[in-house]
C-alpha cells in the first residue's frame, strides 16, 4: 500500500456545516412550486448528488421543463442561509496539518463551480486546497470521473489518495474509482446507512479523522 499523497474531501456536510440549509432549501422549493412536500430526512438523503439526479427524487411529478425554475427557487432559499455557513470546528487545523505533512488536499463536490467558489471565496480558504472538481466539470457522484480526473491531473495512483465524505454517494464514488474511503458521521447520512456501504473507515470526530489520515500517511 502506497503512502497517502492526497486527501479528497466532499464539501457539504464534510467540511462545511451546510446540511440544514440545503435540506430546508429543498423543502421550501417544493412548497413554493406547489408540489408534494418532502421530509427533512428525505431532503438530507439526496445531498451529494448532482441537481439533475436530485429533482426526480424530491419532485418526481415535476415536468423536466420546470427543472430550471425549481433550481432557481432552491438557490434563492439556499443563498439566504449562505452567509451563515461555517466550516466544521477543526477543519482548518486538519487542512493545515495535511499541508505541513506534504499531503495534497482537494474538493470533490456535486455543487456547481459557481456555488463552490462563492462559499470558498467568502471563507477565504482556497489556499488550503491544491485542487477541486465540481458537477460542472465531471459526471455526478458516484460516477468515478471526479476522482479519475483528480488522479490524472495530479499524477497520482489509486492507492495514493483517499476519499472522505458524509454520505453513501461519497463512499460509492471512492469505491467506483478504486480508492480508499473514509466516512464521517457529522453530516447528512446516519451511521447505519454509512455502515451499509462498507467504507474502509468510519470516524465520528475530527480528531479521529486526523488520526486515521496520520495512519495512512
Amino acid at each position: 500500500m502506497h503512502a497517502l499523497k492526497m486527501a479528497v474531501f466532499d464539501f457539504d456536510g464534510t467540511l462545511v456545516d451546510s446540511v440544514p440549509a440545503i435540506a430546508r432549501g429543498i423543502q421550501l422549493a417544493n412548497e413554493e412550486i406547489g408540489i408534494a412536500p418532502v421530509s427533512y430526512e428525505m431532503a438530507k438523503s439526496i445531498i451529494g448528488l448532482g441537481f439533475k439526479d436530485i429533482i426526480p427524487i424530491v419532485a418526481p411529478d415535476l415536468p423536466e421543463s420546470e427543472y430550471g425554475r425549481y433550481k432557481d427557487i432552491y438557490v434563492r432559499y439556499f443563498l439566504q442561509s449562505d452567509p451563515s455557513l461555517k466550516l466544521f470546528p477543526g477543519v482548518l487545523e486538519l487542512l493545515r496539518e495535511l499541508q505541513d505533512a506534504g499531503i495534497k488536499t482537494a474538493i470533490a463536490t456535486g455543487k456547481s463551480r459557481k456555488g463552490l467558489s462563492r462559499i470558498v471565496n467568502r471563507m477565504n480558504v482556497w489556499d488550503y486546497f491544491d485542487d477541486s472538481i465540481t458537477a460542472d466539470e465531471a459526471l455526478p457522484k458516484p460516477d468515478p470521473l471526479m476522482l479519475n480526473t483528480l488522479l490524472e491531473r495530479n499524477g497520482l495512483t489509486m492507492d495514493e489518495i483517499v476519499m472522505i465524505g458524509d454520505t453513501e454517494h461519497d463512499i460509492k464514488l471512492g469505491k467506483a474509482a478504486g480508492v480508499r474511503t473514509i466516512a464521517v458521521t457529522w453530516g447528512a447520512a446516519p451511521l447505519e446507512r454509512l455502515e451499509a456501504y462498507k467504507p474502509d473507515a468510519i470516524v465520528r470526530t475530527m480528531e479521529a479523522l486526523k488520526t486515521k489520515l496520520d495512519e495512512l500517511a
